[in-house]
């Protein structure tokens, strides 16, 4: 068996107090539990340790007696029947040895556990003695009756993982354990080569198997088309494609919080649809123009989309748009060129064609019937009233309701 130099005892010392003091207060429970409240076969259980009724006796001890299978790494521990001193479990008091040469370690002591602790692994398939002398005295100043001993074997082979089986026989298994005993832990277990067990990494999307379940880039596909996210792109589909916690973003041409897959074209100038074009179907007379910003002429269509043709195209009123209908003389504008009645006679040259105009007394034909101030004889002598003269006859001669003004009659 190799034993280490001992110069590398005290250097060792430090490290190994921390790397196993867990393990002590782990034991400590332990130990109170075999001593405190319960009789110790002295016939007092007045809990008072320190009176010594009964021989100081060891009451238990880790490994047991006659054990196989110990690993190596583990520390050696024994629980006495009362609370000892401190100062009296050291080295050559509490001591392990192989084939008669002592293995360099420390003892920790608390309550009624000591420990002692190997400053390097035990060697395995070996036969240890672990020995308590009559030095150890108890806080009561009782002592051992004869030193205590109690053997030992390793387990046959390095276990490094504590699994019980050899590590030249034992397969590395993700488990944070060199299970195989060669110094590496958990190699062959890097799916991705990140320097991180599958076992302890978590699956990312990078086209990689992170977790080395078998499985590329699980758990990354939100719109379930077996593209993970980090290679999907979005689509206008209603589904959040890449995996952004966004849904159609990059979709909505007109800014109105409605994805272009979803919504309608409406003629305000905008390509609402994302198509690429703007108001299609809303140019009813087909002028390149959309209806909202077109204007209705006369034109036989519907240039604004509204559903009437020519509105606000039919100056008479008669159904019939301006652009369509022709003059009548009828003192109407009927096609709606702002002239009335254009085309016909005004025999007067009034400005007024004869078949709206009225005949007055001036000497000349107003409604163009050939007849001159027809109605404007009121004494039927052929004379237009206009022209004729008040004579006194008893008669309206000048037809201005008035007989024989300013006349003496004889």
């Amino acid at each position: 068996m190799y034993i280490h130099p001992l110069h590398k005892f005290v250097s060792s010392t430090v490290c190994l107090g921390v790397l196993r003091t867990s393990l002590l207060l782990a034991l400590i429970p332990f130990a109170a539990a075999c001593t405190n409240g319960k009789d110790t076969g002295n016939g007092d259980d007045s809990g008072d340790s320190h009176v010594d009724i009964e021989p100081l006796a060891v009451l238990n001890t880790q490994p047991a007696d006659g054990d196989t299978l110990v690993h190596t790494d583990w520390s050696i521990s024994a629980i006495f029947s009362d609370e000892m001193k401190p100062g009296t479990l050291k080295t050559d008091t509490f001591y392990l040895q192989q084939n008669g040469v002592d293995v360099p370690g420390v003892v920790q002591y608390a309550n009624t556990q000591a420990v002692f602790l190997t400053v390097y692994p035990m060697e395995p398939n070996l036969k240890y003695t672990a020995t308590i002398t009559t030095g150890a005295e108890s806080v009561a100043g009782d002592h051992l009756a004869k030193n205590y001993e109690w053997s030992f074997t390793t387990f046959p082979c390095d276990d490094k993982d504590g699994d019980d089986v050899c590590d030249s026989i034992d397969a590395e298994t993700c488990d944070g354990f060199d299970n195989d005993g060669d110094g590496l832990i958990d190699e062959g277990y890097d799916s991705d080569h990140d320097g991180v067990a599958d076992c302890f990494d978590e699956e990312v999307c990078d086209k990689m198997d992170n977790d080395g379940d078998g499985l590329v880039d699980e758990g990354f596909d939100s719109d379930h088309d077996g593209i993970a996210d980090c290679y999907d792109v979005e689509r206008c589909d209603g589904q959040d494609n890449d995996g952004d916690g966004y849904i159609d973003e990059g979709f909505d041409a007109d800014d109105d919080g409605i994805a272009d897959c979803f919504e309608e074209e409406i003629c305000d100038g905008i390509d609402n649809d994302g198509d690429g074009r703007t108001d299609e179907g809303f140019d009813s007379d087909h002028d390149g123009l959309a209806d909202c910003f077109d204007v209705e002429v006369c034109d036989n269509m519907d240039n604004d989309g509204d559903g009437a043709v020519d509105e606000g195209f039919d100056s008479d009123h008669d159904g019939v748009a301006d652009c369509y209908d022709i003059e009548w003389c009828d003192g109407v504008d009927n096609d709606g060129d702002d002239y009335i009645d254009e085309g016909y006679q005004d025999t007067d040259e009034d400005g007024v064609a004869d078949c709206v105009d009225t005949e007055t007394c001036d000497g000349l034909d107003n409604d163009g019937d050939g007849a001159v101030d027809e109605d404007f004889d009121s004494d039927g002598d052929g004379i237009a009233d206009c022209y004729d003269v008040e004579v006194c006859d008893g008669v309206d001669n000048d037809g201005d309701g008035r007989i024989d003004e300013y006349l003496v009659c004889a």
